[in-house]
């Protein structure tokens, strides 16, 4: 007849391991927001400084620099 197997050790690690990834999903998720945050502000400072660019090469000749209007 076989011995019995001793897998204490093998379910240990295995619920450490599952309990790092839990905690580790969940800093991830409490982070998330803040990133989606800092994204979203860099995409509108990037579409704010285009679309001044586009003012001035195609509306200010018309429009002036600041829109107060002109010819």
């Amino acid at each position: 007849m076989r011995s019995r197997e001793n897998n204490t050790l093998f379910v240990a690690a295995a619920l450490g391991l599952t309990l790092a990834i839990l905690v580790t999903f969940q800093v991830y998720i409490l982070r998330e927001p803040i990133r989606i945050r800092l994204v979203q502000a860099a995409d509108k400072q990037a579409a704010e400084a285009a679309g001044q660019e586009l003012y001035a090469d195609n509306c200010a000749t018309c429009h002036g620099t600041n829109g107060e209007g002109g010819i």
